[in-house]
């Protein structure tokens, strides 16, 4: 998924030309990344965007799916039948230094991320001083056919329209499904 949104708040009808264009990307790069997968039973895709921030958004999914973080817990899959799942496991994404420096091509400022930076200035940050960019979410579970199902929810800052210099929160929310033929 690319790190952030080209698109200018306007028109309600631009809006969900916008919104339709991003499903559209989002369900090819999905369908292209589960064409080797030989064992695939079923998958499904949704993409949402929301007005709130992804420290929002990563915090509600964080508390309502009593997520934890990456690697905390250390669970059998064999655990995960009869309707049990695996544990939420969560990871969250920074922006680097590296989001907040200028760029240029010859003389031509291509990337101004000074500008990026001072939008994100009365955003929370976290204890070590950095601003939450997204994060992913996962659980997995056994079906009642002995297959994997793989649950994911990706989170993602699109608030910047850099060709306008306009930043508005917006936050896109990409939720897939995976059944495999087994586990």
């Amino acid at each position: 998924m690319s790190s952030f949104c080209f698109f200018s708040p306007g028109s309600k009808l631009a809006w969900i030309r916008f919104l339709s264009a991003l499903l559209d990307e989002e369900q090819k790069l999905f369908d292209e990344n589960d064409e080797e997968i030989e064992d695939l039973q079923s998958k499904a895709l949704k993409v949402f965007v929301t007005a709130a921030t992804p420290d929002e958004v990563c915090q509600w999914y964080i508390n309502n799916l009593k997520a934890i973080k990456y690697g905390e817990v250390i669970y059998s899959f064999e655990d995960c039948r009869n309707g049990v799942t695996s544990p939420v496991e969560y990871d969250l994404q920074y922006y680097e230094s590296t989001d907040f420096e200028q760029q240029y091509e010859y003389d031509t400022l291509i990337y101004d991320g000074k500008w990026v930076e001072s939008c994100l200035a009365a955003r929370a940050k976290s204890s070590d001083g950095k601003l939450l960019r997204g994060g992913n979410f996962a659980w997995d579970y056994i079906s009642e056919y002995d297959g994997r199902v793989s649950l994911n929810v990706s989170i993602q800052d699109i608030s910047f329209d850099f060709e306008k210099k306009l930043y508005k929160p917006r936050t896109m929310i990409w939720i897939s499904f995976v059944e495999h033929a087994e586990y």
